[in-house]
């Protein structure tokens, strides 16, 4: 199902005749203390997600030894290296396997996990693995998945605050968010189709470089997140070019906020090596036109469809974000607007 922001207009305004009934009412009930939202956000909306991928467990540290984004193994565990067997206590102990494997530069060096181990997975849940196998196995389900892990240079100054109002109960609440695992449940458990939040700004960030800066408004956050994807190197991209993920396989709309219908639910795009995509629907088929282009260190993804609904995403989409099976677009809307997203996952 396409996630749309369709119903953005009347939830503000729902929010903020709720906020006025709060003023005037001679309700005795205590309500809690919040500052007045400006701009609501829900659990599908794009920075709600990029926020969820800053709190999200560190598991790059001990990648030397599991290979993998999506995990990170618990202390004590033993490695051998180079038929040298090393246990680990803590994080500085992997030093010690950067050592081995540096000591010769012409030998073929490996780094064998000595089994049982205990795992924290990238969303904060723990989970024993028996054996290599089972390993190999967990992390293809991961990448299978589509999932997207931590953001790595851009830490967030704690504490902060963030309003929620859930317009099925018709109640405001205000909660203060200590650390990263806080917040990532805090996330994790929004109801999609009745909480609306708002963070209360400003709000500081860190930055890769140890530059502290402060946050004014979502498309600020939206900004200074994209960048850091963008230019921390912990994010690596696939390593075929945007061109060759795009023209294989078959991709799907995931999200699309902005003024569209359902009208563009359960389309499938194939891009074709001669600029030529083609959305197809219901055994109706619709060509338009596609193009990758690099501008001031952009890169961009331009849509063009003659026919409806297809028409409706016509647009110079810059890339922000993608992987072999994800494609993450984004529209500047201007004018202190909500930008505007397109994601394309493979089918």
């Amino acid at each position: 199902m396409i996630r749309c922001n369709f119903k953005y207009f009347f939830q503000n305004t729902l929010l903020w005749l709720f906020f006025i009934s709060l003023f005037v009412s001679c309700q005795k009930e205590a309500v809690e203390e919040s500052v007045v939202p400006t701009e609501t956000i829900t659990k599908t909306t794009p920075l709600t997600s990029l926020i969820k991928r800053i709190a999200m467990v560190d598991t790059n540290k001990d990648n030397i030894v599991d290979k993998s984004s999506f995990t990170k193994i618990n202390y004590p565990y033993s490695v051998l290296v180079n038929n040298v067997s090393i246990l680990l206590n803590s994080d500085a102990d992997l030093q010690l396997i950067r050592t081995n494997l540096n000591q010769h530069d012409d030998d073929d060096d490996f780094v064998i996990i000595h089994y049982p181990i205990t795992i924290t997975m990238y969303d904060y849940t723990v989970q024993q693995i028996q054996n290599t196998a089972a390993f190999n196995n967990l992390i293809q389900q991961c990448v299978n998945s589509g999932d997207l892990t931590k953001v790595y240079g851009v830490n967030i100054q704690y504490p902060i605050t963030i309003n929620k109002y859930n317009a099925v109960k018709q109640k405001l609440s205000s909660t203060q968010i200590n650390a990263n695992l806080d917040l990532f449940n805090y996330i994790k458990d929004l109801n999609s189709d009745a909480d609306l939040i708002s963070i209360a700004y400003p709000v500081q960030i860190v930055t890769q470089n140890n530059i502290i800066k402060n946050i004014t408004s979502n498309n600020d956050f939206e900004d200074k997140i994209e960048y850091a994807i963008d230019n921390d190197n912990s994010n690596t991209q696939p390593l075929l070019t945007f061109q060759q993920i795009i023209t294989s396989g078959i991709w799907r709309i995931t999200y699309l906020s902005g003024q569209y219908d359902n009208n563009l639910e359960n389309f499938i795009f194939v891009f074709n090596l001669n600029n030529v995509v083609v959305g197809t629907k219901n055994s109706n088929s619709y060509n338009g036109v596609w193009a990758y282009t690099t501008q001031n260190n952009f890169k961009n993804l331009s849509l063009n469809f003659n026919n409806q609904p297809l028409n409706k995403v016509n647009k110079n989409w810059t890339i922000f974000e993608y992987t072999s099976n994800q494609i993450r677009l984004k529209n500047v809307a201007g004018g202190g607007n909500p930008n505007e997203y397109l994601y394309l996952q493979k089918l």
